[in-house]
């Protein structure tokens, strides 16, 4: 028994044994099988734009898991390039969830890694799900590129690859243009694969087509037949999806760029076209001062516009000589290095001027050459010496009242277009004025006038040297700092300098002068007022001077001082030195001029009325009304000193005292038919007077002028009353009038009572000088006794006369009939009588009787009577 028991126990102890042997075999197989990773394989990746930070990037993956398996995932981020840094790293189950993330250790600066751990938590199925790390980078600034990151499963032993772009986001997609593609890669002209077509490529020009597929085999093709093509060059395009070409080696010919992954397909045809380049100038020659400094210059070209490269060939001229040359071409910049100027914005159909100022005489070969196309070419041109310009005036001596505008002609020859002008010399003179100026319209002289009412009273801005002609100016003026004048310059002699130039300083020009003129300044006077009278309507007639002197000319306005209201009366003030004060540098309207000199107390202008009638105060004028009613013009004629002051006196504003009638026109206000008015002109202005222009002019020390006048009622008649004329053609009428001469009348003669036929006649004429008017009309279908109505109207109220129309009169025809017939009836009255006479009295000779002069009913008249009868005799006979 004890043996069977010890061997059933052993039994057992071997049994049990194995069991446990086969359980942890068992185990041991199930231990493998939770720990494998079947699949891990990379399934996406975010590009990154190279102008961000903190950017999110996503890197996806397909992990398959056994059912409880799990493993251990690192990222290689050492393949970051430069200009990427990564902050963080985060991994996370983008998938259905059976596969959870765990441990991860994010991203570890120093192993350059990010590790975690994958688990599958279904212990009973296997699980394929996406796994996304998410890294943030910071990019600004990185080159594009392409990248790729290893990622490895630790227990499986297998690696995967993410690839992607760091890319620029201005040349890539649709954000990208052409000039940040131009910008970014260097070219010389950028596309887009999509609107390439059409376009005109340069040869030589080296261009980037964006938008192609990246890194991918892209090609260029020329079109060798309608529909066929060949293949050129191909070449790779970069991560930003951008591919480069360079056309310098290409065929004038139309091509195509083919990306074969583009589902649009090949790009539509552009052309490759050769740049042509004619560089020319002007002349053969060119000065180095002056006009002739400046020569056309025209570099011709089939292109519109384009950057060139100027160098002189032999390296005689510098950058900045260059610069100066050709410096109105485009935008220039310079290579000092090179001794070389870059022209941009160059077009190619354009005429620019090349100025060769202060380049040192001698012959320059140029050479040209388009920056990025093949297009050259060159030329030459032969510079030479020009001497220094000279200058002179017009006039030897100019003479002129103080205070008004002094002219003298400065006149520039050689290479100088500019002048220094001196005006006294301050040791001399006690004044002392410069200036430059500049002949603009190339006329070879400049005419200059010289304010010596404002001399001395120079302040910055003020102008008192002015160019006559538009195109020429005064550059530069100034007083001498140490000018001490109170009141207007002296009358006296004062020295005019001029040099060529304008860099010389005062006392050069002074001692160096090319030429030097005298101005003398003689005292001014306040002379007359002369009173001219022109027709009603006729103010808006006179802005300038000429209207002035055709008016006069033309009749239409006389020296008269009887004025009818409502015409113009024109006061003519004569006096000298005014011009100054009113800017009159030349003649024409000064109105503002004058009124502001009135505000200012400069001058003063009083009409009023010296015949009121009894017990009634005055009527003045209110000046300040009047010229802001546009009733005063004033036109100056400098050269003789003259001022027209034109006032409107159907528009003009007068004031009587102690009435309500206050600036009102003159026929709304009570005025007597013959108001005489006294107007007078004076002169207040300090310095004109003479005296400090600060101080102020005693009544002793004004100037003053008057002149009268005389306002009539608007009148006018007919000579008779009542005209008479014949019934017969060319019957004048005519009358008298107030109104101004030139004034225009209508005459208007109508049939009346019972006069047949009826009958309308209108004529218009013009007042004449003596202020007289006529006319003619035809009356030679009327008769005698036939009634009329003669009228006139117009420039006068209507006046209404009766006409009649009288007997004509036949006119004298005694000495007309004498020398017509004389000759006539002598030949025949004698060889008539002489017939008759001899055959009766041969035949009686009883009865013929001798009478003399003195016998009653014969002589001289009986003679007379039997000339006349002879002749009608005659007349009768004739056939």
């Amino acid at each position: 028994m004890t043996n069977d028991t010890t061997t059933r126990k052993k039994a057992g102890s071997v049994v049990f044994a194995a069991i446990m042997v086969i359980s942890m075999i068992a185990v041991g197989f199930a231990g493998a099988g939770a720990a494998q990773t079947q699949t891990f394989t990379a399934t996406g990746s975010d590009d990154i734009p190279n102008n961000q930070n903190n950017f999110d990037q996503n890197l996806t993956y397909d992990v398959q898991l056994a059912s409880g398996a799990n493993d251990t995932i690192t990222l290689d981020l050492s393949g970051m390039p430069d200009g990427v840094t990564v902050n963080t790293a985060s991994a996370q189950n983008t998938g259905a969830g059976n596969i959870a993330v765990e441990n991860d250790q994010g991203y570890n600066g120093t192993s350059d890694e990010h590790t975690f751990m994958v688990n599958n938590t279904d212990t009973a199925s296997s699980h394929t799900e996406q796994i996304t790390i998410t890294l943030n980078v910071d990019a600004d600034g990185a080159q594009a590129q392409s990248v790729s990151l290893t990622a490895s499963a630790a227990d499986s032993g297998s690696d995967t690859q993410s690839s992607f772009d760091i890319y620029d986001p201005d040349v890539s997609g649709g954000g990208a243009t052409d000039e940040a593609v131009v910008a970014e890669y260097g070219v010389d002209a950028a596309y887009d694969y999509t609107e390439i077509g059409d376009q005109l490529v340069w040869q030589g020009q080296e261009i980037a087509v964006y938008n192609v597929t990246k890194n991918t085999q892209i090609q260029l093709r020329e079109r060798t037949g309608d529909s066929s093509y060949s293949t050129r060059v191909q070449r790779t395009s970069d991560s930003n999806g951008v591919v480069v070409f360079n056309t310098a080696n290409r065929a004038e010919a139309v091509y195509q760029v083919r990306d074969p992954s583009a589902a649009s397909g090949p790009s539509d045809d552009f052309d490759i076209v050769t740049q042509d380049l004619n560089a020319e100038f002007g002349s053969d020659t060119a000065d180095n001062e002056g006009d002739g400094a400046e020569v056309d210059f025209d570099l011709e070209s089939n292109r519109g516009t384009f950057t060139v490269n100027v160098t002189e060939a032999d390296g005689d001229l510098s950058a900045a000589e260059l610069e100066d040359i050709f410096g109105n071409a485009g935008t220039v910049t310079t290579d000092d290095d090179e001794d070389r100027i870059m022209i941009e914005g160059v077009s190619g159909g354009d005429t620019y001027t090349a100025n060769f100022s202060g380049i040192e005489a001698a012959e320059y070969n140029f050479e040209y050459s388009v920056v990025d196309t093949s297009a050259e070419d060159t030329n030459s041109i032969t510079v030479e010496e020009v001497s220094a310009g000279e200058t002179s005036f017009a006039q030897n001596t100019v003479t002129e009242e103080r205070g008004d505008y002094a002219e003298f002609t400065v006149e520039i020859s050689g290479a100088s277009d500019t002048a220094q002008v001196v005006i006294g010399n301050l040791d001399e003179d006690g004044y002392q004025y410069n200036a430059t100026v500049e002949d603009g319209n190339d006329d070879g002289e400049v005419t200059l006038r010289f304010n010596t009412y404002e001399a001395g009273n120079y302040s910055n801005g003020d102008e008192l040297l002015t160019a006559v002609a538009d195109d020429d100016e005064v550059t530069f003026q100034d007083e001498h700092d140490d000018t001490e004048i109170s009141g207007l310059l002296s009358a006296g002699d004062y020295d005019v300098y001029t040099l060529a130039g304008s860099n010389s300083d005062n006392a050069t020009v002074i001692d160096e002068a090319d030429d030097v003129m005298l101005l003398t300044l003689s005292e001014r006077s306040t002379d007359g007022m002369t009173i001219w009278t022109a027709p009603k309507g006729t103010a808006g007639d006179y802005e300038e001077l000429e209207d002035i002197t055709t008016a006069v000319e033309d009749g239409d306005l006389t020296e008269n001082s009887n004025i009818a209201k409502e015409d113009l009366v024109v006061h003519q003030i004569d006096a000298t030195g005014l011009a100054g004060a009113l800017g009159a540098d030349e003649s024409g309207d000064v109105t503002d001029a004058f009124t502001s000199a009135l505000n200012q107390d400069n001058f003063d202008l009083a009409i009023e009325q010296q015949n009121p009638r009894q017990n009634r105060q005055p009527i003045t004028l209110n000046l300040t009304q009047s010229a802001n009613s546009g009733a005063i013009t004033v036109i100056a004629d400098s050269e003789n000193d003259s001022y027209y002051l034109v006032l409107n006196t159907n528009s003009a504003k007068w004031d009587r005292a102690n009435t309500n009638n206050q600036g009102i026109s003159s026929s709304s206000l009570d005025m007597r038919d013959g108001a005489e008015f006294d107007a007078t002109f004076t002169v207040n202005d300090s310095a004109l007077l003479g005296l400090d222009r600060d101080e102020v002019p005693e009544d002793e020390d004004q100037e003053a002028v008057t002149g009268s006048f005389t306002l009539n009622d608007r009148e006018g008649s007919f000579d008779s009353d009542p005209v008479e004329v014949e019934a017969a053609s060319d019957q004048q009428i005519s009358g008298t009038t107030t109104v101004a001469p030139g004034s225009e009348i209508t005459i208007r003669a109508s049939a009346t009572d019972d006069t047949e036929p009826r009958f309308v006649k209108t004529e218009t004429v013009t007042v004449a000088e003596d202020r007289t008017w006529s006319t003619t009309m035809d009356f030679s279908e009327q008769a005698a006794e036939d009634t009329f109505e003669a009228r006139i109207s117009g420039a006068v109220p209507r006046v209404t006369v009766d006409g009649v129309v009288v007997e004509s009169v036949p006119e004298d025809t005694t000495e007309e009939t004498t020398e017509e017939t004389t000759e006539e009836t002598t030949e025949e009255t004698t060889e008539e009588t002489t017939e008759e006479t001899t055959e009766e009295t041969t035949e009686e000779p009883e009865e013929t009787t001798t009478t003399s002069d003195d016998t009653p009913g014969f002589g001289a008249v009986v003679a007379l009577v039997a000339l006349v009868a002879a002749a009608l005799l005659a007349t009768r006979r004739r056939p």
